[in-house]
């Protein structure tokens, strides 16, 4: 053990004195940092304000697409586009700024995630974005922009957790309506990502944060951008003067054994029950134990703290089947 590292501490929660907080076994224990200076298809829908679902129409001409969107008002500056008279254009050009995600899903055992989305225009994955490793608020700052020829048919995104060894992880995704944009107009958009079946089993996925811009394009404009485009894609990743990286003050790791004496339902069934722990920004959810009143999980997994000011370990006992919570141990301090 280094000289920086404080040793761990193990502490036993046998008992708390609040109700089913008795019947819950877990073990933390908490490292400090060495350093402290530094698949599938879419079934959901996610801010329906902005992003709501739509059904794709067939043989739709860009003419007839464009009547469907907003034109901005003239103001005397613009640009050709707006000048009187008949406008050749053949095609739109979809920008898309993907700024950062917040409050994501935890998938690896070590309490935290490796994300990276894919975007996809009518079944067809277009771009795939850098995995920022070990980030539940990662930053992307990445650019693409690509060619479509109908704007009414939505844009899809997809978050993966990245695996080396296994299969990646779902980690939530949405669907943005194209045709509630206006053209030539920057979208800023905050799409809240769902499970893709729309259960509802995870209720918070977290966010993602990006702008859209539609523009239409001549027959000159379209020539140009394919000139420019690789697979149908321009690409560029924002540059910045050195890795963002998020720098922990703390560990907690968390082994969740078991639960005994769980209360039934009121209709006397035994409940599915599983766990959830918030410390800050950082969460985890249990697997499900189906009707059980004394369910055993044996899950290990690690919660990272960032700021020591005033944090408290925050438990849940929830039944899946009636999506209510059996207890609740809020002010569970790590001192």
């Amino acid at each position: 053990m280094s000289d920086s590292e404080e040793p761990s501490m193990t502490t036993k929660k046998k008992t708390h004195g609040l109700g089913i907080w008795g019947n819950i076994k877990f073990t933390m224990s908490r490292t400090r940092s060495k350093d402290r200076a530094a698949r599938r298809q879419l079934k959901y829908q996610s801010n329906p304000d902005l992003v709501t679902k739509r059904d794709c129409p067939l043989n739709i001409s860009t003419s007839s697409a464009i009547d469907r969107f907003h034109m901005p008002q003239t103001n005397g500056n613009d640009v050709n586009y707006l000048k009187e008279g008949p406008v050749p254009f053949v095609t739109f050009l979809l920008k898309v700024s993907l700024k950062d995600g917040k409050n994501l899903v935890i998938r690896d055992a070590s309490g935290s995630s490796d994300p990276y989305i894919k975007f996809k225009y009518k079944g067809r994955t277009y771009y795939k974005s850098n995995t920022v490793f070990k980030n539940l608020n990662p930053v992307w700052d990445e650019e693409f922009a690509l060619l479509i020829d109908d704007p009414t048919c939505p844009m899809e995104l997809e978050v993966f957790d990245f695996d080396r060894f296994m299969v990646d992880d779902f980690m939530g995704g949405a669907v943005v309506d194209l045709s509630l944009l206006k053209l030539f107009e920057p979208s800023d958009l905050k799409l809240e990502l769902q499970d893709e079946s729309g259960n509802g089993e995870e209720e918070d996925m977290g966010h993602v944060n990006l702008t859209i811009t539609i523009i239409p394009q001549t027959e000159a404009e379209k020539e140009d951008f394919m000139n420019k485009a690789v697979r149908g894609v321009v690409a560029e990743t924002q540059k910045r003067p050195t890795k963002v990286v998020q720098v922990w003050q703390s560990v907690v790791n968390v082994v969740l054994v078991e639960a005994k004496n769980l209360m039934p339902s009121s209709n006397g069934i035994p409940p599915d029950p599983y766990v959830k722990f918030k410390l800050g920004s950082e969460k985890y959810k249990s697997k499900v134990i189906a009707k059980s009143l004394e369910p055993k999980w044996l899950e290990q997994f690690d919660l990272h703290i960032f700021d020591e000011s005033g944090q408290t370990l925050e438990i849940s006992v929830c039944d899946k089947h009636t999506n209510t919570v059996i207890g609740k141990l809020v002010n569970c301090g790590l001192s």
